[in-house]
């Protein structure tokens, strides 16, 4: 069984549409944009200290 061309050029699109929708609504695109709030990343560097002994 042979895919045309525009078959697999179409599903890649549709994939890859798929994929950056899911990126532009995160959290973390929102965050590294500049517009994003208390995020997860902000909440885990706020309780997290120094690993290993190194100072905080």
């Amino acid at each position: 069984m042979t895919y045309s061309k525009w078959a697999v050029v179409l599903a890649s699109v549709l994939f890859f549409s798929l994929v950056m929708a899911d990126h532009f609504s995160s959290e973390t695109f929102a965050y590294n944009a500049g517009k994003g709030g208390d995020t997860i990343l902000l909440r885990l560097d706020d309780v997290s200290g120094g690993g290993c002994g190194a100072p905080s």
